[in-house]
């Protein structure tokens, strides 16, 4: 029906749609967003004010790749501290070998997704 349509604006703008009423409170509680946003790092707290932002704009698609990019920031910062904590316990052997892995190339979604699952092996194998 003519009331559910996305309307496609132009190449430059992003899509609306004509009923998008969500907030950001419908995905989270006013107090984790705050807690969030005043006690989390920065890179993280940052991809959440972006958010809700897209929301408040109603920028639906905007929106969704904030989504992703929280996903892939949180997934970064894990990966980053965990390789962190194998230096610092002297597991020398893993960190380099996982250290090379990260340095190697352009590191994709997936390749950081692969390293937080070697790392967990790694752990699980202790």
């Amino acid at each position: 029906s003519s009331n559910n349509r996305i309307v496609w604006i132009t190449k430059e703008e992003n899509v609306m749609s004509d009923h998008f009423d969500k907030s950001i409170e419908d995905l989270i509680s006013p107090e984790v967003y705050r807690k969030i946003t005043e006690e989390y790092p920065s890179v993280i707290a940052n991809e959440y004010c972006l958010l809700k932002r897209f929301f408040d704009e109603q920028q639906i698609f905007a929106a969704l790749y904030e989504t992703k990019d929280i996903y892939e920031v949180v997934l970064k910062l894990n990966v980053i501290i965990a390789l962190m904590y194998l230096k610092h316990t002297g597991d020398s052997e893993s960190f380099d070998s996982l250290e090379k892995e990260l340095l190697g190339k352009n590191v994709s979604l997936g390749d950081w997704d692969s390293l937080l699952g070697k790392i967990k092996r790694t752990q699980t194998k202790r």
